[in-house]
Formats: C-alpha cells, structure tokens, sequence
C-alpha cells in the first residue's frame, strides 16, 4: 500500500515500526493516508480518499518468502492486476506461503470470471463480504450458502464476514457461523481490517478456523464498540506524541 507522509500516515509508521514491521518503501510526501467517511441518512457508507499509486504486487517477491501472504484489493485495482497478482500468488505458494485474499468489491468490478479463475487455485483463505464475494459465484444466492459456494471457485477455505450477523466459512470438511450483536451507533471504520488481521494472527499461530474465526469477530466488535476504530481498540501503543522523532 502507500503510506502518506501526513499526520495519518506517520502514526500509521510509528505503529509499523514499534510492531517490528519492515517496510518496502518510506511514506511518501504528497499522500494522504486519512480517509473521510460520509454518512448519509437512509444511505449506505461512502468513503473519499487519495488513493495514491497503483501497487506493484511483483514486488513482494522480492522480500523473504512469508509464512503467510495477505493481499488486498484496492480502489486503483485493474484487469492486469489479477494476472501481476495470479503470478505473486503462484509464485509464494510453490515456496510453501499459505496465502489469503480479500478481493474486496474492486476486483468483481474491472476483471471477469475468466481472468480471475486462474487465481483462485493458489488461495488457501478467500474472505470478503457478501456483496464483495457474492458477484464471483454464478448464481445469486442465499448469504448462508455462499461460502461454500466459493469452494467452487477452488479455494480451500472461504470466510463471508457479516458484520452485525458474525461470520460464516466453510472448508471441503466442515463448515459454520460465528455469531456477534449490532452495536448502536457503533463506528466501523477498520473493523474489516482488524477482522483480516486477527484471523491471520490465530491461523499463523495453528488456531482452529473455527476459534480463529470467533476470535476475528470478537476483536472487530471491539473497534466499532469503542467508537474510535482502532483508536480506541487496543490499549497502549505509540501515539501522536511519538512522531516527533519521525517528523
């Protein structure tokens, strides 16, 4: 992703580096990483952002081999990036990364079923929401049966995050729902972020998909409880105070 060199995006830094994360790439002037988030009545969500350069999925060949590989899909997503991401995916998986995927709604929205289906092979963990997984199955269908649905597309494990209804998922032996509870007002902006994140962290270290599942949807509940996203989520971490090294 880009990381701006604003406000925003040095914290976001400050919090990589203290975690012990490697970056590819320093923040870069001239991008901004805050997100404005506009709320209408009887509306969905609506999101505006700069949304920055197009990622070179290519370029995480070029660090160590991970455990694990997480890609996300973006606003700047197009038909080419399936191919560049297929080869990344490919690549990994032959050198034993167990590899997860969130499309997201972009990448229904600029390639075709044809030029998805050579992806879908090497992941080892589709997740998304309903209305971003529902368009890569042919047939609409019930939220319920759609994970396994997804098997179809030759994924080993597809994961529906549901929001205020939990989670469902489902692999070629097993398959469940996790539940959770609406919160009022509650703010949800990295909740779905958090969700990918935790689930990796429990799957990494050799959790049940079913625990790593329950445990996703606790912490996500957690951000929209607070009413700050991550914010107000996870207790003592760097904070603004502490970019006065980086600026």
């Amino acid at each position: 992703t880009s990381l701006g060199a604003d406000l925003f995006g040095g914290l976001a830094h400050l919090w990589l580096v203290h975690a012990g994360v490697a970056l590819l790439a320093p923040p870069e002037p001239g991008v901004a990483t805050s997100t404005h988030i506009i709320h209408a009545e009887a509306e969905r969500r609506r999101s505006a952002f700069y949304r920055g350069h197009r990622v070179d999925w290519c370029r995480s060949l070029e660090a160590p081999t991970p455990d694990w590989f997480l890609a996300a899909g973006y606003g700047l997503v197009e038909a080419a990036d399936a191919d560049e991401l297929t080869e990344v995916c490919s690549e990994l998986a032959k050198n034993g990364s167990q590899i997860v995927v969130d499309p997201g709604p972009w990448f229904a929205q600029c390639a075709t079923a044809d030029q998805l289906s050579p992806l879908w092979p090497h992941v080892d963990v589709l997740l998304g929401t309903a209305d971003e997984l529902g368009p890569h199955v042919e047939d609409h269908i019930e939220v319920d049966d759609l994970p396994k649905a997804l098997l179809k597309l030759g994924v080993r494990t597809a994961i529906v995050k549901r929001g205020a209804e939990g989670a469902s998922w489902a692999q070629r032996q097993n398959d469940g729902h996790t539940q959770t509870f609406a919160v009022d007002d509650g703010y949800s902006v990295g909740a779905g972020d958090t969700f990918n994140a935790r689930l990796v962290f429990g799957l990494a270290r050799g959790d049940e998909l079913s625990d790593a599942v329950r445990a996703a949807c606790g912490l996500a509940t957690r951000v929209v409880t607070e009413g700050r996203g991550v914010l107000g989520a996870f207790g003592d971490h760097p904070t603004v105070e502490g970019l006065d090294t980086w600026l």
